[in-house]
C-alpha cells in the first residue's frame, strides 16, 4: 500500500512539474473565479434592464395602438389598459411602486370585466363576439347566463374599492382587504364543500370534484396562514414571505381549477390513455399526484414563512441558489480540465517515448496505470475543494451568507421537515462528480487503448455532450420514460438531492429564474429512484475499469 501511495505521489509530482500542466492547472483556478465574475456581470446587466421600463412610455405605446386599431371591441379593450395606466400615473405611482407590484393585475382585471359585461348587458355585444375577443381572459362559462347587471355592480364596487385603496391606502390596509376577501371566499368554497357531502354526492360526476376541493381548501388554509403573518408584521411587498403567499395563493388557483379526470369508461374506450398508463388505478394516482405535492408545497411554504426559513424558489437572489449555481457551474469546467488530464496522463507517456522505461519498473501495468489514474481522482478531489471555497467566497462577497446554512425542507406524512444544508450540498458534489467520474474514465480509456490524446479527449467530451443533449431534449418533454431502461435518465444525478416543493414553487411563482429553468429536472427526478441510478453507476464504472486495465495488461509496448 506504501508503495502504491508512492507512485500516486510521484505521479502527481511528475504531472506538475511539467510547465504544460502548471499552465492548465492556473488557468483551471483562474476559470473558477472569472465564470462566476462574468455571470454576476450578466445578471447586473439584466436587473439593470428593468430600470428602462417606464409608465409613461407605456402610455404612449397603447395610445398609438388604439390610433391603429379598426376593431370596436379591440379599441375598448386597449382604451381600458390605458385608463388604467393613466389612472396609476396620475396619482404619482410607477413599476416600482407598492401599489402597481400588489394591485395592478387585479385593478386591471375588474376594470375589463365591468367593461365586457356592461356591454353583455347591454346587448351591443354577444357572449360569442366577447369570447373571440381580448376581453375573454375576464369570461367564466359559469356567467353565461347569469344576470349582467348584478355582475357589474359587484365590478364596479371592487374596481372602485380598489381605486380607493391605491389612492388613499398604506400596505396594511391592502393586506387587511386580500385577508378578508380570501377569508370571505373559503367560507363560500367550505359551504359548497358541506353543501356535496350532506347531499352524498360520491358519485363519479362528483367525488374527483370534492378530492380537488377538499386539498384545494388545506392549502388555502396555509395560503391564510402565511398572509396572516405578513399582516400582522406589516411585511414588505418586496419579501420573500410575501413572495412565499404569492406562491401559495396561485397554487390554490390552480387547484381549484384542476381538470377532472375522464371516467374508466372513457379510459378503456382511449387507446392513447391505455398505452401510457398500465391501469386506470394508475392514471388515477399519476392524476391526484399534482394535487399532494401541491399541498405538500403549501404546507412547506407555511412552515418556511412562520419558522423564518426561507425557500429557495420565493427569492431572486437567493445566496443558496446563487453559491449551488456557481458551484455546479465550477464542477463542469473541473469535468473537461480532469478529461483533458485523462486524455494526455497515459497518451504523454507513448508521445515522448518513455513509456518503455515507465513499464520496465518493477511495478506491474496495472498499478503504474492505477496510479496515474487515481492521480486524476485526486486532483478532481483538490479542484472540488478549491470550487467550494471559490463558490462560498464568492456568494458571501456578492450576495452575503443569507440563507446559504438555512435548511432544506420537504414533507414526509404530511410532516414537513428539516434537512441540513451541509448534508444536501456535500451530496449535490457528490452524485455531479459522479457524471465527471464516468466521462473522465472514458477519456481514459480511449487514450489508453488509443495512445493518442487529442482522441481520448474528444471522447470524453463527445460522449457529455451526445448524452446531456438526449438529456435535455427529454428534459424539455418532461418525459424520460422512453429512456428508463438506459444510463441516461440518471446521468444527471444531483437532481436527486434537489427538493421537489422548490420544484413545485418555482413552478407556480417565477421569482427564482434559476430554479424555474430546473423545474423540468426536479420533475423527472421524482419519476426516478436514485438506488437505481447509483447501480448504473456502479455498472459502468467497473465496466470502464474492466476495458481500461485488462487490455492494457496484454499490450505490446512500443514507441
Amino acid at each position: 500500500m506504501k508503495s502504491f501511495t508512492n507512485l500516486v505521489k510521484n505521479e502527481l509530482i511528475k504531472m506538475f512539474a511539467q510547465t504544460a500542466y502548471r499552465v492548465m492547472l492556473i488557468i483551471m483556478v483562474v476559470l473558477l473565479i472569472l465564470v462566476p465574475l462574468i455571470f454576476k456581470g450578466l445578471s447586473a446587466l439584466i436587473d439593470g434592464l428593468g430600470g428602462f421600463f417606464d409608465i409613461e412610455d407605456d402610455i404612449k405605446g397603447y395610445k398609438e395602438i388604439i390610433e391603429e386599431t379598426d376593431d370596436k371591441l379591440e379599441k375598448d379593450y386597449y382604451e381600458i389598459n390605458l385608463k388604467a395606466l393613466e389612472f396609476f400615473a396620475n396619482n404619482d405611482l410607477d413599476y416600482d411602486s407598492w401599489q402597481y407590484a400588489t394591485m395592478f393585475g387585479d385593478y386591471l382585471y375588474f376594470y375589463l370585466s365591468e367593461h365586457i359585461f356592461t356591454c353583455l348587458r347591454d346587448g351591443t355585444v354577444t357572449w360569442e363576439d366577447a369570447e373571440n375577443s381580448s376581453f375573454s381572459e375576464c369570461l367564466n362559462d359559469d356567467m353565461l347566463d347569469g344576470d349582467y347587471g348584478s355582475i357589474c355592480y359587484e365590478l364596479s364596487n371592487e374596481r372602485k374599492e380598489y381605486e380607493s385603496l391605491i389612492e388613499e391606502s398604506t400596505i396594511s390596509d391592502y393586506y387587511e382587504k386580500i385577508y378578508d376577501d380570501l377569508l370571505e371566499a373559503k367560507k363560500q368554497y367550505d359551504t359548497y364543500l358541506g353543501h356535496m357531502k350532506a347531499n352524498q354526492l360520491f358519485n363519479d360526476e362528483y367525488k374527483y370534484e370534492i378530492i380537488c376541493l377538499e386539498k384545494a381548501l388545506l392549502s388555502y388554509d396555509n395560503s391564510l396562514a402565511i398572509l396572516k403573518h405578513i399582516k400582522d408584521n406589516n411585511v414588505d411587498y418586496k419579501s420573500w414571505e410575501y413572495n412565499s403567499w404569492v406562491a401559495t395563493q396561485t397554487i390554490v388557483t390552480v387547484m381549484l381549477s384542476y381538470d377532472m379526470p375522464i371516467s374508466e369508461q372513457e379510459f378503456s374506450t382511449s387507446s392513447a390513455y391505455r398505452e401510457e398508463y398500465d391501469s386506470y388505478e394508475e392514471y388515477l394516482n399519476k392524476w391526484q399526484a399534482p394535487l399532494i405535492d401541491n399541498n405538500e408545497a403549501t404546507l412547506a411554504l407555511e412552515y418556511s414563512v412562520l419558522n423564518n426559513i426561507p425557500t429557495q424558489s420565493a427569492q431572486s437572489s437567493s445566496s443558496k441558489t446563487i453559491y449551488n449555481s456557481t458551484l455546479m457551474s465550477n464542477i463542469e469546467l473541473i469535468m473537461y480540465f480532469a478529461i483533458v488530464l485523462a486524455g494526455l496522463i497515459v497518451a504523454n507517456e507513448f508521445s515522448s517515448g518513455s513509456a518503455r522505461l515507465l513499464f520496465i519498473r518493477p511495478h506491474s501495468r496495472n498499478k503504474i496505470l492505477l496510479s496515474k489514474y487515481v492521480s486524476i481522482l485526486v486532483v478532481v478531489i483538490a479542484l472540488n475543494i478549491v470550487n467550494v471555497l471559490i463558490s462560498f467566497g464568492f456568494t458571501a462577497l456578492f450576495n452575503g451568507i443569507g440563507d446559504i446554512f438555512a435548511p432544506n425542507l420537504f414533507v414526509k406524512n404530511g410532516v414537513v421537515k428539516e434537512a441540513s444544508a451541509f448534508l444536501v450540498s456535500l451530496g449535490t458534489i457528490v452524485l455531479t462528480n459522479l457524471r465527471l467520474i464516468i466521462t473522465v474514465s472514458f477519456a481514459f480509456l480511449i487514450s489508453t487503448l488509443c495512445k493518442r490524446g487529442a482522441i481520448g479527449i474528444i471522447s470524453g467530451i463527445a460522449l457529455d455532450f451526445i448524452i446531456s443533449s438526449i438529456y435535455s431534449f427529454g428534459a424539455l418533454a418532461s418525459d424520460l420514460s422512453f429512456l428508463k431502461f438506459t444510463p441516461i435518465p440518471f446521468y444527471m444525478m444531483e437532481v436527486f438531492v434537489n427538493s421537489k416543493i422548490e420544484y413545485v414553487i418555482s413552478q407556480s411563482y417565477m421569482s427564482n429564474l434559476v430554479l424555474l429553468g430546473n423545474a423540468t429536472q426536479y420533475q423527472i427526478a421524482s419519476q426516478l429512484n436514485v438506488w437505481t441510478g447509483l447501480a448504473h453507476f456502479a455498472f459502468w464504472f467497473v465496466a470502464c475499469l474492466v476495458a481500461i486495465f485488462v487490455p492494457f495488461k496484454k499490450q505490446e509496448i512500443k514507441n
